[in-house]
């Protein structure tokens, strides 16, 4: 009998290492680390130990703040679709790396107080926090699945898929920086973008009208509280969009976002940067990739005047 369980518990052990090492493995393959590089999740290897400017928020964020424009020490924690609900669990999360004094950027955009998930977009979105969070900063986190995925990627992915990953790897993807990055919007892209934005962000801001998604707003809160708590320098930036895009929108939907975002300045005395209409973008497409992104010249540009205004303001980042 004690042959027997000996035996069984050398099968086992042999069965669990060779998961984890064949999790390994597939991490290297060119289909994990394209998966890495889609869902945005690959940034995460390369957090400085000291981040001294971290920027949060959705896609808008991550386009307009590019690092090479910050240098040392800077970090973009904004990801596509980013809700303020995980901005506020990645500030959790990776806090520990932001030092003392360092400005912590939110992100917001016409969208940010009013975002209201469908269950199927919010599921869509889960699995990258897997990757990269610990439970307690998952939303509804399983528990199960999150033990598996971060002890072999093996137990949460399809066999066919792992086989193809091996036997048939697919080419390595550019980064989207690369790809997109000097793209510009096109004057005869602009009515089917509009429509994009009418499309998918018009119908996710209503359901937050008017008085904005109290788990959005309550989320931006407790990041500010948590910055004043660390002693990081908290401050809220609106982008640069050009006109065709802020005419996406109604009179009422800008005018509760801009009342939601000086509320939030005012309570907790911080700074709100607005660019959203500023005379150097809003008429200059070669700024932008697409109705509502900046391309990489149009984030250089932003950058000269970010690096202004905070110099000017308490933060004294860059005198």
């Amino acid at each position: 009998m004690k042959r027997y369980l000996r035996n069984c518990t050398a099968l086992l052990l042999a069965v669990v290492s060779l998961l984890w090492l064949g999790g390994k493995v597939y991490k290297q393959t060119t289909t994990y680390r394209n998966l890495e590089r889609t869902e945005e999740t690959e940034k995460y290897q390369d957090i400085p130990k000291q981040v001294n400017f971290a920027v949060f928020g959705p896609s808008h964020g991550r386009d307009a703040f590019q690092a090479k424009d910050y240098g040392e020490g800077f970090f973009n924690f904004s990801m596509s679709s980013q809700t303020p609900q995980y901005d506020l669990m990645q500030l959790k999360e990776f806090g520990g790396c932001i030092i003392p004094g360092a400005t912590v950027v939110l992100t917001v955009s016409y969208l940010s107080p009013f975002w209201t998930d469908l269950p199927s977009e919010f599921e869509s979105k889960q699995p990258r926090y897997y990757r990269i969070l610990s439970p307690q900063n998952i939303v509804a986190c399983d528990k199960g699945y999150w033990t598996l995925e971060r002890w072999s990627p093996l137990l949460t992915t399809d066999f066919a898929d792992v086989l193809s990953a091996v036997f048939n790897p697919p080419m390595l993807q550019e980064d989207d920086s690369i790809l997109y990055g000097e793209k510009m919007l096109q004057q005869g892209d602009i009515e089917s973008e509009q429509e994009r934005i009418r499309r998918d962000h018009i119908e996710n801001l209503n359901r937050g009208m008017p008085n904005g998604n109290p788990v959005m707003l309550d989320s931006i809160r407790e990041m500010l509280m948590l910055c004043h708590e660390k002693g990081w320098n908290a401050v809220l930036v609106t982008p640069p969009y050009p006109r065709v895009y802020t005419e996406c929108f109604s009179g009422e939907i800008l005018e509760r976002f801009h009342a939601l975002t000086t509320e939030l300045s005012e309570e907790f005395g911080i700074s709100w940067l607005d660019y959203s209409q500023d005379a150097e973008f809003i008429d200059n497409l070669t700024y932008f990739k697409n109705i509502d992104h900046l391309n990489l010249s149009g984030a250089h540009a932003f950058s000269v005047c970010v690096k202004r205004d905070l110099s000017t303001d308490e933060i004294n980042l860059f005198q």
